[in-house]
């Protein structure tokens, strides 16, 4: 095979890579990861909001991955953590089935069940792989 052969095997070869690299990217998880900082105020009357909200999240493909209520000094590795309360991380498969879930009519009917029984510092959605 001739310079010019090696060149078009090495263009050829390059198109099929970048094919099947953007095939690969398409398919990886695209799912979301939710941050929420809160502190639980009254423990006790969040029944209601629970009852609510967690099978409506669970529809939505809630996955708990890690919830801490309090954040110890030792696992703040670099700055502070100015907030009271905890801290949980939360999956959802995709921005899409968080949004639906946030923004369902059931689930903003739930929020003022747990008004004064909670004390949000922040939700924060960031997709996975950005």
């Amino acid at each position: 095979m001739g310079r010019l052969g090696l060149v078009l095997a090495g263009v050829i070869l390059g198109v099929v890579l970048s094919h099947v690299y953007q095939a690969v990217a398409e398919d990886k998880d695209n799912g979301v990861y939710v941050l929420v900082s809160a502190q639980i105020l009254e423990p006790e009357g969040l029944d209601a909001y629970a009852e609510a909200a967690a099978p409506l999240a669970l529809q939505h493909g809630l996955e708990i991955l890690g919830r801490i209520p309090t954040v110890p000094d030792d696992f703040v590795f670099e700055g502070e953590w100015p907030f009271e309360g905890g801290i949980t991380i939360e999956r959802f498969e995709s921005m899409e089935s968080f949004r639906s879930f946030w923004n369902s009519d059931a689930y903003q009917a739930a929020i003022p069940l747990r008004e004064g029984k909670v004390d949000f510092n922040f939700v924060v959605a960031v997709p996975a792989g950005s």
